[in-house]
């Protein structure tokens, strides 16, 4: 069964190669056609020499592939697998339809390729063969007429390829088949007759050949955007490539490449008499451009306007300047004294009018009050002052002269005189809201340090008190007391005083230097209020010698003014020190009793919270940590910890493990409640805007009365 289709399959691809090579294909009725041009005779003599050469590979195919039967009667062979045999004695006689497709458009093109030169083509076309990604293809085109430089392009071009596509193309556009007056565009191409008469139409249709005008370089882009390129050829983007009767006109050229053809020559004639060209624009286009119109026009008006402003002040200031040259200090006072010019800005105008009169900036001279004002901006703020020096906004003096100066200023602890001087003006322009404040008093530790001062060639580094109090002998100092004065409806901050002690400062001495910094304090012009320490030992004692009582029986938190007997001072102490302290106890005793008939406030109730977090990836209270908990030298002293210990959260999270029934939370209801006060109490005592201050029938207040 093999050895039968084998040799039906070479019949037929032998039969092929011979018919393709005489120019015999098949046609749809399975009859053979001859469309070459040699005699039937020869034909039919050359295909009986071909048969017998078909019968010879035949009988060596089957010479070739013979079968040998063994003993166990099973047939081998030589060249051929078993398995192939198998599918091909199930599989059908004939080869696919398919297939004899391929091969007949095969085997007509290459039919078509040999016998090239034997199609009758029109004059002025020519033939080529060639081949594109691995397709071969026959192209039949036509040149179009010589241009002004002596060259010519492809005008008709008819493409056909092995794989039986027609392509049809003018100028390089691709026209369809149904544009030559054929009925489908899938035209088949069955004889060489077929492919004569398609080229002969082809050649008798008129196209449009664009536009006349002269050479490429001379078309600019300003002549609009309707014109295109094509194979060198300028046309309009409306061209209808084929022209029919009614269209056709004197030349080869439809009516848009006409109107392209008008309006290139029309503007060329209008540059050439060097007048200007009116581009045209789509409706939408021209409203675009008519706004980009307006705004150029409002632009050069601005532009202008600016202009002859800068002019205008330029001149203006070149004129101050002479004006300011030719005026003397008398008159420059008498202005000042007329307008009711502040001090500060009389000082600051002297300073321009004399670097404006000095070329040399190495040469000016400042006065006392200017210097002391550039003092005060150097230390306030060094970026702003090297700013307005290095602009030259204002005539500031060199960073180093301001160091000098401020070297010279003798600086040592204690009470300044001249400071309570200077202090005083200030409060003279203040209100009596505004004078009304607190002292604020704290100890800071110091690192033992000793130097020299080379000026004074004095010790730097030992106990100092400012001829205040007397000191035990030259003992280095490691810590700090500093008073520093707070306005209550005012943002001023200023330290008044400092003083170098070795250890803390004993309470009756810090009870003197109290006094003395409330003293020196009223007679500058403020109103002393209030005093705000912490609640160290030594702050305690001088409490104390103030007649402070911080029991129930005969609690008073106030003194009277030493420098007026009509007014009191109070004492507050540091609510972040309170909160430290409160934190600190409960962590040394593990609970506090608040009331003998409520339930002590265990710290265990925190720490539970912690171990339970510790291991688990979702947390009712994220910010709780190990240094909340293992406390020591420097913990202690964060507020944060504390704050954060006493906070909402922390009450949240023991409820919420109480409810859930957690082991360790009985008996925690006076431990939320506690923590909810601190935590009221504390953002009640921190407020920092003066619009979160405490106000009547405001919820600080309340909370203050759960106190009580």
């Amino acid at each position: 069964m093999y050895m039968q289709l084998l040799r039906k399959h070479t019949i037929q691809n032998l039969e092929f190669n011979v018919l393709s090579k005489h120019n015999v294909v098949y046609n749809n009725a399975n009859n053979i056609v001859n469309i070459g041009n040699e005699p039937s005779q020869n034909n039919n003599s050359e295909l009986d020499i071909e048969s017998s050469e078909i019968t010879k590979v035949i009988s060596n195919i089957e010479n070739d592939h013979c079968y040998i039967a063994n003993n166990n009667k099973r047939l081998k062979r030589h060249n051929i697998d078993r398995n192939v045999i198998e599918e091909s004695s199930t599989s059908d006689e004939t080869l696919p339809s398919t297939k004899m497709i391929k091969l007949h458009k095969l085997a007509f093109f290459r039919g078509f390729l040999e016998n090239i030169n034997l199609i009758n083509i029109p004059s002025k076309w020519y033939s080529d063969i060639g081949h594109v990604n691995k397709i071969n293809i026959i192209s039949f085109y036509k040149l179009g007429p010589y241009k002004d430089n002596f060259t010519r392009v492809i005008e008709k071009q008819i493409i056909f390829t092995e794989e039986s596509q027609l392509l049809l193309y003018i100028y390089n556009k691709r026209i369809e088949m149904s544009e030559l007056g054929y009925s489908s565009n899938n035209m088949q191409i069955e004889t060489y007759e077929n492919i004569e008469g398609l080229i002969r139409t082809f050649d008798k249709i008129n196209i449009c050949h664009g536009s006349m005008s002269s050479n490429l370089s001379d078309i600019k882009l300003s002549y609009g955007h309707q014109k295109i390129e094509t194979f060198g050829v300028i046309k309009h983007l409306k061209c209808s490539t084929i022209l029919t009767d009614d269209k056709s006109g004197e030349r080869n050229v439809c009516i848009w490449c006409k109107r392209l053809d008008y309006s290139i020559k029309h503007k060329k004639l209008r540059e050439k008499n060097n007048k200007k060209t009116r581009i045209f624009f789509s409706p939408q286009k021209k409203k675009k451009l008519q706004l980009l119109n307006k705004a150029k026009h409002l632009l050069k008006k601005k532009c202008s306007r600016a202009t002859s402003r800068v002019v205008n002040l330029q001149n203006s200031l070149n004129n101050n300047k002479e004006e300011m040259k030719k005026m003397s200090e008398s008159k420059i006072e008498e202005l000042l004294e007329s307008n009711n010019i502040p001090q500060c800005q009389s000082d600051l105008i002297h300073e321009i009018f004399k670097a404006s009169k000095i070329k040399n900036c190495k040469q000016r001279r400042y006065s006392d009050n200017w210097m002391l004002l550039c003092m005060l901006l150097q230390i306030r703020s060094p970026s702003g002052y090297r700013f307005l020096r290095d602009n030259n906004i204002l005539p500031l003096p060199c960073i180093n002269t301001i160091r000098q100066y401020l070297l010279a200023v003798k600086i040592g602890c204690g009470f300044d005189d001249n400071f309570f001087k200077l202090f005083k003006k200030k409060m003279e322009s203040k209100t009596e809201q505004q004078r009304q404040g607190i002292i604020v008093l704290d100890e800071v530790y110091l690192r033992e340090s000793l130097s020299v001062n080379s000026q004074t060639l004095t010790y730097i580094g030992l106990e100092d008190f400012g001829n205040e109090l007397e000191t035990k002998g030259a003992q280095k100092a490691n810590h700090a007391l500093v008073f520093m004065w707070q306005s209550l409806a005012d943002n001023l901050v200023q330290p008044i005083a400092v003083f170098a002690s070795s250890g803390t400062v004993k309470g009756v001495d810090l009870a003197k230097l109290t006094v003395r910094a409330i003293m020196l304090m009223e007679d500058a012009g403020a109103e002393v209020v209030g005093l705000t320490c912490d609640g160290a030992s030594t702050n305690r004692t001088m409490w104390s010698h103030l007649g402070i009582n911080a029991s129930t029986e005969n609690f008073q938190n106030y003194f009277i003014n030493p420098f007026d007997c009509s007014r009191k001072i109070f004492i507050f102490s540091d609510a972040p020190h309170l909160l430290k302290t409160i934190r600190n106890r409960l962590y040394e005793k593990k609970q506090l009793t608040v009331h003998p008939s409520t339930n002590p406030i265990k710290w265990e109730f925190y720490t539970n919270i912690f171990k339970i977090e510790s291991n688990s990836i979702l947390k009712v209270c994220p910010k709780l940590t190990r240094n909340h908990f293992e406390l020591n030298n420097l913990t202690k002293m964060k507020v944060k910890y504390a704050a954060e210990l006493f906070s909402m959260s922390t009450a949240k999270g023991i409820e919420f493990y109480k409810n859930k029934k957690y082991n360790g939370f009985n008996d925690s209801d006076e431990t939320i409640k506690f923590t909810i006060l601190m935590n009221n109490m504390f953002d009640a005592l921190n407020r920092k805007y003066p619009a979160e201050g405490i106000k009547k029938n405001s919820r600080d207040i309340e909370v203050f009365h759960m106190l009580c």
